[in-house]
């Protein structure tokens, strides 16, 4: 796990990408905590953060694939790659992603 930044830095709703390990990774805040990905869809690696999100999926801005936040899900074709998920951990105001 790899240390991203205090808690306090990511407002409830926000998204930032971020380098974690070698790998940019899109965190966002939500309401029951944080979730985080590889920003980089599985089919075609276009950058999630630059797509379009709902409370539950979001969306590549290159070709419409569609994914479930919480589960990673390709939502248009379940048979596909999913979002590559990390882990994510909050302790002493630190939020931690897993970097592998």
């Amino acid at each position: 796990m790899e240390s991203v930044g205090k808690v306090a830095e990511f407002p409830k709703g926000s998204r930032r990408c971020l380098q974690v390990g070698r790998q940019p990774v899109l965190v966002i805040r939500v309401e029951e905590g944080f979730l985080a990905f590889e920003d980089y869809c599985p089919h075609r690696a276009g950058p999630l953060s630059e797509g379009s999100f709902t409370h539950a999926s979001v969306t590549c801005p290159w070709h419409g694939a569609s994914y479930d936040l919480r589960t990673g899900a390709n939502l248009k074709n379940p048979k596909l790659s999913g979002l590559r998920l990390r882990q994510t951990r909050v302790e002493n105001d630190e939020l931690y992603i897993q970097s592998s």
